[in-house]
């Protein structure tokens, strides 16, 4: 521990039994105010409230029954024990590997035709920006409305007349 952090450690503490050791995990507190504020006020003392860490205990030190060992009929300690489950291990390893190549290559497929439609799209925004600037500057090139019907005038009076 230092002045700013706390850092875990574990250990294991050797038993000879495997029960419950009260040394090791005393009665907690339980969250429960030991006075009223009229008796705190008036300035009693008195220890705070605690609860039994043990499983298998109340507070007034009676044993609890097993409800399990009720159900089923055995001796409690039997009746605590979770059934032994027997897995089958199956060992499909290598169909795993299998469906995540073919995952993998069918991934790939589709990154690549996701690149030729974005090769096409930016093929094709690049030829409409560039008829886009073709058609600004044939329009910045155009005169002007009054200066084409001068224009026109001018190539009528120019031109030789159709008899």
């Amino acid at each position: 521990m230092t002045a700013k952090t706390v850092e875990y450690v574990q250990f294991k503490v050797p038993r000879k039994t495997g029960g419950f050791t009260k040394d090791l995990f005393p009665d907690w507190r339980t969250g429960t105010p030991a006075h009223e504020f009229a008796s705190y006020w008036a300035g009693a003392d008195k220890d705070p409230l605690r609860e039994v860490v043990n499983p298998n205990q109340t507070a007034a030190g009676e044993k609890k029954v097993n409800f399990l060992s009720k159900l089923t009929g055995a001796p409690e300690h039997e009746a605590a024990k979770p059934a032994p489950v027997q897995a089958a291990v199956v060992d499909n390893s290598a169909a795993i590997i299998a469906a995540k190549d073919k995952e993998i290559a069918e991934l790939k497929a589709q990154v690549e035709a996701l690149k030729a439609q974005l090769e096409e799209t930016e093929t094709a925004a690049q030829e409409l920006a560039e008829r886009h600037a073709q058609q600004i500057a044939e329009l910045y090139a155009a005169p002007a409305p009054e200066a084409q019907e001068g224009l026109l005038e001018q190539v009528n009076e120019e031109a030789p007349a159709a008899e």
